[in-house]
């Protein structure tokens, strides 16, 4: 099987477990299960207004949750930046940037993302060894990928 169709495979799976996913993480009994690196990240379009949500893996530091994505939906983000986060079972509001050009920040983001959740690398095309990111294919993957930073609202 080629990476491109593993990829396409896992994209699958993902989409089809992502309602169980968010299920899990709005329970206040069960989000536990998922929650330690897996937040629900609730965002408005940008043209209609309406509020979305998806299942996203997370870093935290220094107080800011960060997200990567190659998925197109950042775009609402940039136009909107109050978004919700449901974080470790509790609805939090936050404001958030949308990192596109600084591919640097985006690299050691997804190094410090794929060493805490080595399960996303293949969504990135990127090898783990030992454990821990290829940094070639870190490196491509901070050209196509974007890191959203949110900083909790008090």
């Amino acid at each position: 099987m080629t990476e491109e169709k593993k990829i396409e495979l896992m994209m699958k799976v993902t989409k089809a477990f992502n309602p169980l996913v968010r299920w899990l993480l709005k329970s206040s009994l069960l989000h536990g299960i998922v929650s330690k690196d897996i937040a629900l990240l609730h965002f408005q379009g940008r043209k209609s207004g309406r509020w979305f949500d998806t299942p996203v893996t997370y870093i935290e530091t220094d107080g800011k949750i960060s997200i990567v994505t190659e998925a197109p939906w950042w775009r609402n983000i940039r136009e909107r930046p109050q978004i919700k986060l449901t974080l470790r079972g509790d609805e939090v509001s936050a404001t958030a940037t949308a990192e596109s050009d600084d591919t640097d920040k985006i690299a050691r983001t997804i190094t410090a993302l794929l060493s805490q959740a080595p399960r996303d690398a293949p969504f990135y095309g990127v090898r783990m060894e030992k454990r821990q990111p290829n940094l070639d294919d870190v490196a491509k993957a901070a050209t196509r990928a974007i890191v959203i930073e949110a900083t909790l609202n008090a």
